[in-house]
């Protein structure tokens, strides 16, 4: 004969309960799966990505020069030379000015190239026995219309008689054309001087060639 034991409800829940929680212990040892968080190696410093590199200072662009400008450095005087421009030097100054050969001298480079002219020329209208002085005009002449690429000529002004008459005689003056324009310009009056010499320039091949400098104020 069998004997049938029965439990109480109660105890039944209670046996339950604590097998579940052994099976939840934190004692109790579990595989870790291959690929999850827990098997993931950190990142070492030294694969860490580089800094960016610091910009690099560049020098702004040279304006192109324009004749007449006053270039006041090397880079100036570069760009006036990449442009196709003459670079005419004031040695005394210590300054350099662009020159556009084809176009008339800027008023900057025409004083600086009429400056020892007139104070020949003030030497001259006191007396014309130095010669040397008209020499050095010439030679000034000849100078700066090979420096600028265009033919220079000095109105000058000296003392000297002609056809019995002494006083302030100007003529207009120029190496390549000593032997005509002297005589050919000459005369007792500024204006006159510079008229004729203006006449003779136009009638030349490359009349837009010519620069008359004033040497006589």
């Amino acid at each position: 004969m069998r004997t049938s034991i029965k439990l109480p409800a109660l105890a039944v829940t209670a046996v339950l309960v604590a097998g579940l929680t052994a099976a939840c212990s934190p004692n109790t040892v579990q595989d870790a799966t291959p690929g999850t968080a827990a098997s993931a190696s950190p990142v070492a410093a030294s694969e860490a990505a580089p800094a960016a590199p610091e910009p690099v200072e560049t020098e702004a662009p040279v304006e192109k020069p324009q004749a007449g400008d006053e270039l006041v450095d090397g880079a100036a005087v570069a760009a006036a030379e990449a442009a196709g421009l003459r670079v005419y030097n004031d040695w005394e100054a210590g300054k350099n000015y662009a020159i556009d050969a084809t176009k008339p001298l800027p008023k900057a480079v025409k004083k600086v190239i009429a400056t020892p002219a007139v104070e020949a020329v003030a030497k001259l209208k006191k007396s014309s026995s130095d010669t040397s002085l008209l020499a050095g005009i010439d030679n000034q002449a000849g100078a700066a219309s090979d420096a600028t690429g265009r033919t220079v000529i000095f109105l000058i002004a000296m003392h000297g008689g002609r056809d019995g008459r002494w006083g302030i005689r100007y003529s207009a003056w120029n190496p390549a054309f000593d032997s005509v324009l002297p005589a050919l310009s000459v005369s007792w009056s500024h204006d006159d001087a510079l008229a004729k010499t203006k006449a003779w320039v136009t009638k030349q091949k490359n009349a837009d060639s010519f620069d008359i400098i004033d040497a006589t104020k």
